[in-house]
Formats: C-alpha cells, sequence, structure tokens
C-alpha cells in the first residue's frame, strides 16, 4: 500500500518539475510561440483541476484502488501520446491527459493510505506521499535539467 503511494506521488511530482527541463526541446521540436508554450506548460494543471474535481467522486463510487489504478492508466496514456506526439495539439492533449491522471492520483492516493492504514500509521502515509511528489520533483529536475544544458552528459 505504501509503494502505490509513493508512487503516485512521485509521479505527480516528477511530471511537475520534468517540463523545465523538456521546454528547450519542445520549443525547438515544435518550434513554438511563447503563448504555446505557456499552454503545454500550465495544461497538466489544467488537467490536475479537472481530475480532482472528479477524483473524490470516482473514489466514491468506484473504490479507492480501482481509482488510483485509473489514474496510472491516465498518466501511462497522457505519457505515451507526449512521446509519440506529431503536432502541438496532440502534445497539449497528452499534457491534459496526465495532469487528469495528477489531479485523480492526488484525491485517490491519499484516500487510499488513510484508510487502508493502521491508525497510528495514517499521518505517516499521507505525509510520505507529500514526500514523494517533492522528491519526484527533485529527481526530474536534477537528472532532466542536466542533460538540457549539457547534451552530452559530461
Amino acid at each position: 500500500m505504501l509503494v502505490v503511494v509513493l508512487f503516485s506521488g512521485g509521479l505527480f511530482g516528477y511530471d511537475q518539475g520534468v517540463i523545465s527541463g523538456a521546454l528547450t526541446g519542445i520549443k525547438s521540436t515544435f518550434a513554438l510561440s511563447p503563448f504555446i508554450v505557456e499552454v503545454v506548460t500550465s495544461w497538466v494543471t489544467l488537467g490536475a483541476l479537472f481530475g480532482a474535481l472528479v477524483g473524490g467522486e470516482l473514489a466514491d463510487s468506484m473504490g479507492r484502488k480501482r481509482t488510483v489504478l485509473i489514474a496510472g492508466v491516465l498518466f501511462t496514456l497522457g505519457a505515451a501520446i507526449q512521446a509519440f506526439a506529431p503536432a502541438t495539439m496532440v502534445l497539449v492533449t497528452g499534457r491534459l491527459i496526465i495532469g487528469a491522471g495528477v489531479g485523480v492520483a492526488a484525491v485517490a492516493a491519499p484516500l487510499y493510505a488513510a484508510e487502508l492504514a493502521p491508525a497510528s500509521w495514517r499521518g505517516r502515509f499521507v505525509s510520505a506521499y507529500q514526500l514523494a511528489i517533492t522528491i519526484g520533483i527533485f529527481l526530474a529536475d536534477s537528472g532532466v535539467t542536466r542533460g538540457s544544458e549539457n547534451p552530452s552528459g559530461r
């Protein structure tokens, strides 16, 4: 159970942090205007808004575990769309979908942890989710940004 919570938080943080290092390549690949760069950057947050709005209802109607799995499917689908995006709007769609996964996971993963953890461990499990977000952001920034500054990796 803790692994699911850590993985959900880590993916959330990684996706939030990875865009800063990836923008250089995205801008050159798609020849984006400053406005479209802002759209590509921010639509993951818009997707997270929609995901968070429906995440609680999904968790109540389908159960916490299934909702966390749905968030994982949204993460995977959004990442695949972004990886193979032939055009800017497809990339933006992938960012929106992965954002929805972020929002659903942000609601369902802490609920899942809090309900299944023993009472004496609940606070630690929910706090671990927040820590995993921070670690995901750190890993994304330390790995991706370093590679974009020095493409040879040296």
